[in-house]
């Protein structure tokens, strides 16, 4: 299991530039058939591009060292 960046839902079918605030993070289970849950919150919504990916990698780090 590990968190990625993902599109907002709603701007799933928009052209976005990296800049603009469409990016949340999503936790992505290892079984291919278990669902994908899409965080919920201000630091983990309504991301730039960067900030996403950013957010991603501390969270995988914050996982790997639980482990």
């Amino acid at each position: 299991m590990h968190y990625t960046h993902q599109k907002m839902i709603q701007f799933r079918h928009d052209r976005s530039d990296e800049e603009m605030p469409h990016w949340c993070i999503a936790f992505v289970p290892d079984d291919d058939l278990a669902t994908v849950t899409f965080l919920r919150g201000k630091d983990v919504q309504d991301l730039t591009l960067h900030q996403a990916e950013q957010k991603a990698a501390q969270l995988n780090a914050k996982l790997d060292t639980e482990h």
